[in-house]
């Protein structure tokens, strides 16, 4: 079942239910699958950058643009020796950069050296990125659909 078939599920339940102060069912769920991933991705910068928006019954998480590149990996130009995974997110392909290269300036937050930028940029570039397998989309909709059911049994049917 995905997300937007659970939430046509609930859509008759959850007219006129008063939620608790705390917040709705889609910010409970949401913050908890956002402090799961800050706690997946403790130790990284990535883990700080992490947030969520709400707009009626759509949720979105928030995070550096390179949350998927890490963590599906990148396919390199030259190979794929790394074993970048298909982009769930996507079409199914590999994310790779084709006839361009990164750009060089992403890489000033790890160091001010200008050659070890162009460096770095070339290395992935010609060999990709290895995934490092946070998550998949099937895991984070799974987890908000529990959250979401946790939600209704303890604060909507307590009452």
């Amino acid at each position: 079942m995905t997300v937007d078939e659970f939430v046509d599920r609930l859509d008759g339940l959850t007219q006129g239910i008063q939620t608790s102060p705390e917040g709705n069912m889609w910010q409970y769920a949401i913050e908890r699958i956002v402090e799961d991933l800050r706690t997946e991705l403790a130790g990284t910068q990535l883990a700080t950058t992490l947030g969520y928006r709400i707009e009626g019954s759509l949720v979105g998480i928030l995070a550096a643009d390179y949350l998927m590149y890490q963590n599906y990996g990148v396919a390199g130009a030259v190979d794929n020796r790394k074993g970048a995974r298909p982009d769930e997110f996507a079409d199914g392909r590999l994310h790779q950069y084709g006839t361009r290269k990164p750009p060089v300036d992403v890489f000033a937050r790890y160091t001010d050296d200008r050659s070890e930028q162009f460096a770095i940029a070339t290395n992935i570039y010609k060999f990709g990125i290895r995934p490092k397998g946070w998550f998949t989309r099937q895991e984070l909709e799974d987890q908000y659909v529990a959250y979401v059911e946790e939600f209704i049994t303890n604060e909507l049917l307590r009452a």
